[in-house]
């Protein structure tokens, strides 16, 4: 009994998370999402126009990358390339490279992308958030764009 109501939960839960949002545009300048930026991300329509309820992640969807997506460890690469660091045969999601999140930010016409994935909650953390309300690049190492 006690495993059918954990499977019938764990469905719930399914259900919900395939409904919920993948990304956010707030105030029309900063792009949220959990995970990171996508080569499939070519306009916000792109985001828009993803089906739901999603029913699994397709490994190379535009929506998979929204969700899985990582900012590249070394600052020596630059674009994309599949995540093998999450998993190692075939990747899931992207790494990119801060000189995509400019091109990005330029394309759409936005200033900064902001993602909830691998947060780091420090002292400097605590003490950004506070001093610079209007900078949020703290609170998911997102990348405001060069002006």
């Amino acid at each position: 009994a006690d495993n059918e109501k954990g499977l019938m939960l764990y469905r719930y839960f399914k259900e919900m998370f395939n409904a919920m949002p993948l990304a956010a545009l707030i105030g029309g300048r900063i792009l949220g999402m959990h995970g990171g930026i996508s080569p499939k991300l070519t306009s916000l329509q792109a985001i828009r126009d993803i089906q739901r309820p999603l029913e699994d992640f397709e490994v190379g969807s535009l929506a998979c990358d929204l969700v899985w997506s990582d900012p590249d460890t070394n600052p020596e690469r630059s674009g994309f390339r599949p995540n093998l660091e999450r998993e190692p045969n075939k990747g899931i999601g992207q790494l990119f490279g801060s000189d995509t999140v400019q091109k990005l930010c330029e394309k759409l016409n936005i200033e900064l992308i902001i993602r909830g994935h691998q947060i780091e909650v420090t002292e400097k953390f605590r003490q950004n958030r506070v001093q610079d309300g209007e900078n949020m690049r703290a609170l998911s190492k997102g990348i405001r764009r060069r002006s």
